[in-house]
């Protein structure tokens, strides 16, 4: 990649950290030539260090670009909640990262409502010539990073594309104790008749008192993908379906009925959390689940006490044994999580330029190893991480330290490397599990699509009803207070509520999203 990177001196400033983000307590444009101010999301725990205005990472980031930075971090879990009031203040700080694939009206309104900056290719080209060069590298990469209207908005988190290095985009599935199908006898259940098997054994001869455990939430993750669908929009074709109103729902439906009535999934799913999960995981209380890879199997492998303790990561089911498999969990290439240059910035060439770090080599490497010769060396044209991250001697998790020297969860303006994942998630088991979970089509997935500011309120006014009513039929009907028989009337119900508009809505977004 070509070092384009336009570096500006720095002019020495004080730091102030921010706890909340609404206008009495922020000030928004930073003070100083050289100063950006950017609200973030308060997610990543910053391992070691308790002031939140000076890490190593910032340290990094203000040395290699010239640049002083006011970082504004929300009260910790508030992030939607000041986000709005941020938005409400109308006084925005020069960037702001957020998921603005997701905010209601989409980007088109946040730019035409005058919160953000709409780019175009000469402003790109000038002043973040890096990214521009990236984003334009891939057709997926360019058209999930536009508005329908073609416009750059935001600087996204972009995945690695290609082989292996599609890695990036797997972070979860289905995952069963591995110690107990081997002492049974049995294999991993790729059908939904194998699944059935296996949860029997766990329930039968384990002794299992849920031998399927999960949130609701990560229940409807998978266990769909064999009837051929997904729940939420999906895409068959070029045609936009909705799973909750299908008539393969009703089949998926009547099987989990099944299951929890025997027993076979938890009784009180509808309120498990994290925390309990792992209890009854490390218990030998479930004998399968829906977890994320890290802080769900990588947890429980490490917290497990007893001395077999294993777990194996499971395919999506299928009804035939062999079928690939086609609706699974994989993440698209470009997060709606990216950074936005503020429309009100009176610096927004020098947050361009910033911005253009992240897809720098020297920027990539920054955000997704860190320091070099601190959290990582090169062995080998590879980036090994040193063992201030991979055995530290003060306790500190892997993501600790790396939320301290990394950018990992930030900005989230740069390309995530696959080389990141393949050392952050190490074990045996992680990297099995993620070779299995891989062997699903992105075909059916949904891209974030941009509804008008028309569509936008009457989408939400209709779903708003829906999905209150679907979540509340789906525990009835799995938990049995609502006969299968009763599907039609759901059905009937779901089309006087609009659903069919709901669809059409989407499908207008979709079609305008494939004419980019």
């Amino acid at each position: 990649m070509k070092k384009r990177f336009i570096s500006v001196v720095a002019v020495m400033c004080g730091i102030v950290l921010f706890a909340g983000c609404n206008g009495k307590n922020a000030s928004r444009n930073g003070s100083g030539d050289n100063v950006l101010t950017i609200w973030m999301r308060n997610s990543a725990p910053i391992g070691g260090y308790t002031d939140k205005s000076q890490f190593p990472f910032k340290e990094a980031l203000e040395q290699e670009t010239g640049i002083k930075l006011d970082f504004i971090f929300p009260a910790l879990g508030q992030d939607p909640q000041q986000f709005n009031l941020l938005l409400a203040s109308r006084n925005l700080p020069d960037i702001v990262s957020y998921y603005w694939g997701d905010i209601p009206g989409g980007a088109e309104k946040a730019i035409k409502d005058g919160y953000i900056l709409k780019m175009d290719d000469a402003f790109l080209k000038k002043n973040s010539p890096d990214f521009y060069e990236i984003i334009n590298s891939n057709e997926a990469y360019r058209k999930l990073s536009q508005t329908d209207s073609g416009d750059y908005y935001y600087y996204p988190r972009l995945l690695d594309i290609g082989g292996e290095k599609e890695i990036t985009a797997v972070v979860s599935g289905f995952v069963m104790r591995a110690d107990w199908l081997r002492e049974l006898g049995l294999e991993a259940p790729e059908t939904y008749d194998e699944w059935y098997r296996v949860l029997k054994a766990f329930q039968e001869q384990k002794g299992a008192a849920a031998p399927f455990s999960g949130r609701v939430a990560e229940i409807k993750k998978g266990f769909e993908s064999g009837f051929g669908f997904l729940l939420s929009y999906y895409l068959d074709g070029d045609k936009v379906k909705y799973g909750y109103y299908t008539p393969q729902y009703q089949d998926y439906l009547r099987t989990m009925h099944k299951w929890y009535n025997e027993g076979l999934l938890d009784q009180n799913f509808a309120n498990i959390d994290e925390r309990m999960l792992t209890a009854k995981m490390l218990s030998n209380e479930v004998g399968a689940t829906y977890a994320w890879i890290g802080s769900g199997m990588g947890v429980w492998l490490k917290a497990a006490q007893e001395e077999n303790f294993d777990l194996v990561g499971v395919q999506f089911p299928v009804m035939e044994k062999g079928s690939p498999v086609e609706y699974g969990s994989r993440n698209l290439p470009v997060a709606s999580l990216g950074s936005a240059i503020s429309a009100d910035s009176e610096k927004k060439e020098l947050a361009a330029h910033f911005l253009n770090f992240g897809y720098t080599e020297k920027g990539h490497m920054l955000n997704n190893f860190g320091i070099e010769g601190q959290t990582y060396h090169m062995e080998n044209d590879y980036p090994r991480y040193t063992e201030l991250v991979t055995n530290n001697v003060e306790g500190l998790s892997m993501q600790q330290v790396l939320s301290s020297y990394a950018g990992l969860d930030y900005l989230n303006s740069y390309r995530q490397d696959y080389r990141y994942i393949q050392q952050y998630y190490n074990m045996p088991q992680q990297q099995a599990a993620q070779k299995i979970w891989m062997q699903t089509s992105t075909d059916h997935i949904m891209p974030t699509v941009s509804l008008t500011e028309a569509e936008s309120s009457e989408y939400a006014q209709i779903m708003t009803e829906i999905t209150t009513y679907q979540n509340e039929m789906y525990l009835k009907f799995i938990m049995g207070a609502e006969p299968i028989s009763k599907f039609d009337d759901y059905m009937n119900a779901l089309k006087e509520m609009g659903i069919e508009r709901a669809i059409e809505i989407k499908q207008n977004a979709y079609d305008r999203f494939l004419n980019k």
